[in-house]
């Protein structure tokens, strides 16, 4: 039965990543705040081909949720606001929803 709930998140917060229309600066959770900062590689370095993973990824620019059971992942590329817009949407989404 947990299942329909986390899959109904990770929809919602596919929705949000991918809306446009979305202004994830001014409307979001405020425990957004209390995620800690992405550590990222230095801009100097360059992307290149990664190895194949062990699961299935889609390709989305913006980012994805996906869930297995109980555990929530999001991945996106570090490109530009998209880590700031996939760490907001999941503690909105889960404001929504609860």
């Amino acid at each position: 039965m947990w299942g329909y709930i986390s899959e109904t998140l990770a929809d919602t917060c596919n929705t949000l990543i991918q809306r446009s229309s979305w202004d994830y600066h001014s409307f979001f959770d405020k425990l957004s705040d209390k995620i800690p900062d992405p550590i990222s590689i230095p801009r100097d370095i360059p992307f290149k081909a990664a190895k194949d993973l062990f699961v299935k990824v889609t390709h989305k620019d913006l980012g994805k949720v996906d869930v297995n059971i109980d555990d929530n992942i999001a991945i996106t590329p570090d490109i530009g606001d998209n880590t700031t817009r996939v760490i907001r949407a999941i503690p909105l989404a889960l404001h929504s929803i609860a």
